[in-house]
């Protein structure tokens, strides 16, 4: 009988571990879910202050280059030859095109500002046409 009763207790305590394993997979769900909802409201509003961001760009003077720029960019990972040295920092500075280094090369590409701010810039040529 005390053999027995073991046995009840440790199934109590296998259906009661099993009870918190289960609560603790929901819990862990419930937070992975509210993880990606909050990745994606900030990923809307990253776009939505970048989109801010581009209205003023717009207005700049450094606009007047940017398609240039970005079809170079996107085609061969450089600057167009003949551009002026300020306006490649200005295009550093702002955040719009990032260098990157490998161990024997040298490429520009847009960064997730500029990538956003170029998605925009060929929607409106796109609407033009």
């Amino acid at each position: 009988e005390q053999l027995r009763n073991q046995l009840d207790e440790r199934d109590e305590h296998l259906k009661s571990q099993a009870f918190e394993l289960d609560n603790l997979h929901k819990e862990n769900n419930d937070l992975k879910t509210l993880i990606s909802n909050s990745s994606d409201n900030n990923k809307d509003t990253e776009n939505s202050i970048y989109e801010k961001q581009y209205q003023d760009f717009s207005e700049s003077d450094l606009f007047d280059f940017f398609r240039e720029i970005g079809i170079t960019i996107r085609n061969r990972g450089e600057f167009p030859h003949g551009i002026n040295e300020i306006i490649k920092e200005k295009f550093l500075v702002q955040n719009i095109v990032e260098e990157v280094r490998g161990e024997n090369e040298l490429y520009y590409r847009f960064t997730n500002k500029g990538l956003l701010f170029w998605k925009i810039k060929i929607s409106l040529l796109e609407n033009k046409l």
